[in-house]
């Protein structure tokens, strides 16, 4: 990963929507607003797969089916 790709991939994370992330509690989502970054350290597996599935669906040349894909994890949870 060169520093670009990384810059690239803090930017994407820091502009997430929490409300749009595919189960996340509200507590959940408090938390990673006040810092998205520290939240992705500490996330749970799923969560974690969740935010990194929406970041590279936002990555140049990545798949919009990687977000589709996250959300469907989370139907079959519920």
């Amino acid at each position: 990963m060169t520093q670009a790709q990384f810059l690239n991939t803090l930017k994407i994370l820091l502009s997430i929507n929490p409300h749009l992330v595919p189960g996340m509690a509200t507590g959940h989502k408090i938390r990673f607003e006040r810092d998205p970054a520290r939240f992705y350290i500490k996330a749970d597996d799923t969560t974690a797969d969740r935010l990194w599935a929406m970041i590279e669906a936002r990555q140049p040349g990545g798949s919009a089916s990687a977000s589709a894909n996250a959300a469907k994890e989370t139907k079959n949870e519920d």
